[in-house]
């Protein structure tokens, strides 16, 4: 199992994985997901096995207490206290294998290491209890409703 950053090259595995994974209303298009890697190209992770997509995750730092919108494509962001993970998927034949770990671990280290005091995100589609036993907390902070039914989540570093 190799953990890598994204790249060009992978760009059609990670929209089909997303399509494959997501309910229709939370997909985003190539240029949006893709707008999301060049934000922030060191936080944003592939996890390959024998060269086949098994994961992903994509992060960027991103203004605390805001959640960026579903099908908006994300400029660079000067931000420094809070790593917002926009997406974690996982291979439906891979889950329970520690794939998600490995993910987060890297973007956790990646925000330590630079000074970020936080990781937030929005659990989708009951994941709240993925994400707990993780270490994040609910949070108040309203989800748009395009996110279904969802929870904003930060966890301190």
């Amino acid at each position: 199992m190799l953990i890598k950053p994204i790249t060009p090259d992978l760009y059609r595995s990670v929209y089909d994985l997303q399509n494959e994974v997501h309910a229709e209303y939370l997909r985003e298009s190539m240029t949006v997901l893709t707008s999301k890697v060049y934000a922030s190209p060191s936080t944003c992770f592939a996890v390959q096995d024998d060269g086949e997509l098994i994961g992903y995750i994509l992060a960027l730092p991103y203004p605390s207490g805001e959640i960026p919108l579903l099908e908006e494509s994300v400029d660079k962001i000067d931000e420094r206290y809070n790593m917002f993970i926009h997406d974690c998927v996982v291979s439906p034949l891979r889950r329970k294998s520690g794939v998600a770990a490995k993910m987060i671990h890297a973007v956790e280290s990646i925000a330590r290491d630079r000074g970020y005091v936080i990781v937030s995100l929005v659990a989708v589609r009951n994941a709240s209890l993925f994400w707990s036993r993780h270490g994040w907390k609910s949070s108040d902070l309203p989800v748009p409703e395009e996110y279904g039914e969802a929870m904003f989540m930060e966890k301190e570093l």
